[in-house]
């Protein structure tokens, strides 16, 4: 069975990846513009002008709770950061004007996102102790105050992170985490001749009952 075609888009603002059908992004509710989409996805982003740079990988073959997922995308985040780099007033749409109980969570995503310096020093330890691409994606300020930090809002099914500041060999002079959705990626599963297969938009459930009654009628 050949894999299916899936379309992967990214929010311009925050970089999540977008659900099928969506016109904006579930995680800081901005509307998704087509050319900018097509651009992210692609990795061709003008980096010039930006201050602030989001960065996500790609991942196939992504081995999660004993299931393969590809088209798998992690956006990496710092964590821990005390003192944004942009400074706030410039960062979030009408700052000052904001009650304090409203600064919370826009001031958490920009203290995630990475300086242009940061996002490379990431992308090349990335590739070359994780073997896992990444992508540089500029972050359009300033952004809306109803942005959310990756870790504001309860995280939908099938939403995970990754520790990557544990890792043994971590050596990167700031502390990185990522998150991921495995319901926006590929699932495979495993066929009786062994062979691969992405399945895409269809319940795994339903693939594995097709397969016990193709064995009761052999």
């Amino acid at each position: 069975m050949a894999p299916a075609e899936v379309e992967t888009r990214f929010c311009e603002t925050c970089g999540a990846q977008i659900s099928r059908g969506s016109n904006f992004c579930h995680q800081c509710g901005m509307k998704i513009t087509p050319q900018k989409e097509q651009d992210i996805s692609t990795g061709k982003t003008d980096l010039k002008g930006y201050k602030l740079f989001q960065v996500h990988s790609l991942v196939d073959n992504f081995i999660y709770k004993g299931i393969s997922f590809d088209n798998l995308k992690i956006n990496w985040f710092v964590i821990n950061r005390q003192e944004p780099v942009v400074p706030f007033e410039q960062a979030i749409v009408n700052y000052l004007e904001l009650p304090s109980a409203a600064r919370v969570n826009p001031e958490n995503f920009i203290k995630q996102c990475f300086t242009l310096a940061e996002a490379e020093a990431l992308k090349q330890y990335l590739a070359s102790t994780q073997k896992i691409k990444a992508v540089i994606v500029g972050c359009s300020l300033p952004v809306k105050a109803h942005v959310n930090g990756y870790r504001d809002v309860p995280p939908p099914p099938g939403t995970d992170y990754i520790m990557l500041h544990n890792k043994p060999n971590y050596s990167l002079p700031f502390k990185v985490e990522g998150i991921f959705n495995t319901k926006m990626a590929d699932e495979r599963i495993m066929g009786d001749d062994q062979t691969i297969t992405v399945v895409s938009g269809i319940s795994i459930k339903d693939v594995q009952k097709q397969l016990k009654e193709l064995k009761e009628e052999e």
